[in-house]
């Protein structure tokens, strides 16, 4: 069943459709992680997990680059993308539809225990597109400081107001967001699906195993695209029959 509190919250956690397709992206993913920071260790669940003892020498410069390269492989492997969309294609069709654009970079996030790098409340649209639906999948299960943060619809709204009347006034409007803050219970084996709109971020985990999680976005192809050129971003991923057939015709009256 599909859950409908994204219209109220702005957000919603996902049980993957296919979870076995979901397990196979888990395990490609994890090969060019292994494969990149030299991790001996074959228990996906233990390697992800405690990725922060068997990396426990590297240094944060270091880190971040073998990450970017992660990225790059993981962005270029179309498989992956097709996993993802196959994990959670019916939850994906219900809210856009089948005529799809994705997002040409799969973002990969590794928060180890007591990183200082914690994200401030932020929202990507504006300057996304309001069309878009982002998918945000863990590879480990997370809870509390080990999960992300959202800001329901009505506090974002309400912390929109707040920044107008005052925009001179940043901390203030950070402060109001405290004690508004959710951290989703997402395990392996689900995805949060949340707005472009919604505030949202992370706060140092302050737990003591490390969190992977991937993102990815996908809009309707006839959506509004916001700020930003949408072929820099996304790519064609796929049509429906109808859209087929409406463009083979269109393109017969153009050379008639």
């Amino acid at each position: 069943m599909i859950k409908k509190e994204i219209y109220d919250l702005g957000w919603n956690i996902t049980e993957a459709s296919n979870l076995l397709k979901l397990k196979l992206l888990r395990e490609k993913v994890y090969s060019f992680i292994s494969e990149e920071f030299e991790l001996d260790e074959e228990d996906i669940d233990k390697g992800l997990n405690n990725f922060h003892k068997l990396v426990k020498n590297i240094s944060d410069i270091d880190l971040n680059k073998k990450k970017v390269e992660v990225i790059k492989k993981i962005s270029n492997n179309l498989e992956l993308v097709d996993l993802i969309y196959q994990s959670f294609s019916k939850e994906i069709n219900f809210y856009l539809g089948n005529d799809l654009l994705v997002q040409k970079t799969i973002n990969l996030v590794i928060q180890t225990p007591k990183d200082q790098n914690p994200t401030i409340p932020h929202r990507d649209a504006p300057p996304n597109s309001f069309f878009e639906l982002v998918i945000w999948i863990p590879l480990v299960d997370c809870n509390k400081t080990k999960s992300m943060y959202t800001i329901d619809l009505t506090s974002t709204h309400d912390g929109l107001k707040l920044l107008k009347k005052e925009p001179e006034n940043w901390n203030k409007f950070l402060n109001y967001f405290k004690d508004k803050k959710e951290y989703p219970k997402v395990k392996f084996g689900e995805a949060l699906f949340f707005l472009p709109y919604i505030y949202h971020g992370s706060d140092t985990n302050e737990t003591n195993e490390t969190r992977f999680s991937l993102n990815i976005r996908f809009k309707g192809l006839f959506t509004p695209s916001g700020r930003k050129f949408p072929l820099h971003f996304f790519r064609l991923y796929k049509i429906s029959e109808f859209t087929k057939l409406a463009l083979d015709k269109t393109k017969e009256e153009i050379l008639a």
